[in-house]
């Protein structure tokens, strides 16, 4: 015969399991910044499109605007998950050469 324990035991453990999942997560929001890196090499909006997606692909990245007419390329981020550099090695990767603001 089967002890009504040997049933219940793994039953209430999975309903704890079911309760403890079923509580509201507090979401994590992180602060973000935005920079403005000069980068040479753009010469046209194909030139645009490859550095935001690029960009956009990093872990962090909230959003990318480049212009080839402008040599820059403003980038809103969350600095607790990516830096500036990470993002310049990201332009760097492609082809392209970013430079200090002055």
């Amino acid at each position: 015969m089967i002890s009504p324990r040997a049933v219940l035991a793994p039953a209430l453990f999975a309903a704890a399991l079911l309760g403890a999942c079923s509580q509201e997560v507090p979401l994590v929001t992180y602060a973000t910044r935005t920079a403005e890196l000069q980068v040479e090499g753009m010469t046209c909006t194909g030139c645009e499109g490859t550095i935001s997606s690029t960009v956009l692909a990093l872990d962090g990245i909230e959003a990318c605007q480049a212009s080839f007419d402008q040599h820059s390329v403003r980038v809103t981020y969350k600095p607790a998950l990516t830096s500036e550099a990470k993002i310049a090695e990201a332009i760097q990767s492609v082809g392209y050469e970013v430079k200090q603001k002055p």
